[in-house]
């Protein structure tokens, strides 16, 4: 009811879930420094925090809320966990597009799908991100063992 009352006062914009918008930048910048961190790219603390400010700015610029302002990797690693936490739930339709980006993937690459459920369990820092329906975890470390990957002592 409010969103048809907002709509109808407000009538050239549209809006924007808040945390969702903090959630895409965040996935911009934020989580490829940690997937580059995994793979020991690592950016200097001032060009981390040059690009955190910078992506603050976009997400002024596209109508980010000042309050959720974020220009350090403390505060975007806060809040990737907050909504990692509140978000990553199971549902029938993510383990579906889960696994239909897993079947591109490998049709793209050639690439096992074992090893793209590596991956993304890797880059997730998450072994049990396949084990949402109940099943035995996925997880082959030997995988990714065997293409150079290193592993923090407590991810197995």
């Amino acid at each position: 009811i409010s969103r048809f009352h907002l709509k109808n006062q407000i009538t050239d914009e549209f809006p924007i879930n808040q945390e969702d918008m903090l959630g895409t930048l965040l996935s911009f910048w934020f989580i490829p420094i940690k997937g580059m961190n995994k793979m020991g790219i690592v950016l200097s603390k001032n060009d981390s925090e040059k690009l955190a400010q910078h992506w603050a700015n976009v997400g002024l610029l596209l109508g980010l809320n000042p309050d959720l302002y974020i220009n350090s990797l403390l505060e975007a690693s806060k809040a990737e966990v907050f909504i990692r936490n509140k978000e990553f739930k199971y549902s029938p339709q993510g383990s579906e597009l889960l696994e239909s980006l897993i079947k591109s993937l490998g049709e793209f690459s050639k690439s096992d799908p074992q090893l793209i459920r590596s991956l993304i369990a890797y880059f997730l820092d998450d072994k049990n991100v396949f084990n949402l329906k109940g099943n035995i975890p996925l997880f082959q470390k030997e995988i990714l063992y065997n293409l150079g990957f290193k592993f923090k002592e407590n991810f197995v």
